[in-house]
């Protein structure tokens, strides 16, 4: 009985990894869109790179529609290139939080 149990609770989680791995991301214009969105969603957002801070454990990569994206370090300059990043939304403290997944240049 416990070997049933664990083995339909372990293809359980298999497949929503599977369906988190292959959806497709939301795309994402404006700030409107994104604070109707739940947390942990996976978005997609485009733009020109306008600025670039540093910090210790990532880089803030700020876009020419007011996004701003968290890439983990080492991040490359994307400075005044576009890009198409995938990122997952993270809101807590009051505030919203877009960590970039995967990052290309248009």
């Amino acid at each position: 009985m416990r070997v049933i149990v664990l083995s339909l609770t372990l293809i359980g989680i298999f497949t929503l990894i599977l369906i988190y791995l292959f959806s497709t991301p939301l795309e994402i214009k404006n700030q409107r869109q994104l604070n109707k969105l739940l947390d942990n969603q996976k978005i997609k957002i485009s733009g020109k790179v306008i600025s670039e801070k540093n910090y210790q454990n990532y880089k803030l990569i700020i876009l020419d529609k007011k996004f701003s994206l968290e890439c983990k370090n080492p991040c490359k300059s994307y400075l005044n290139k576009s890009i198409e990043a995938i990122a997952i939304l993270d809101k807590y403290n009051n505030r919203t939080h877009i960590k970039i997944k995967s990052i290309k240049t248009k």
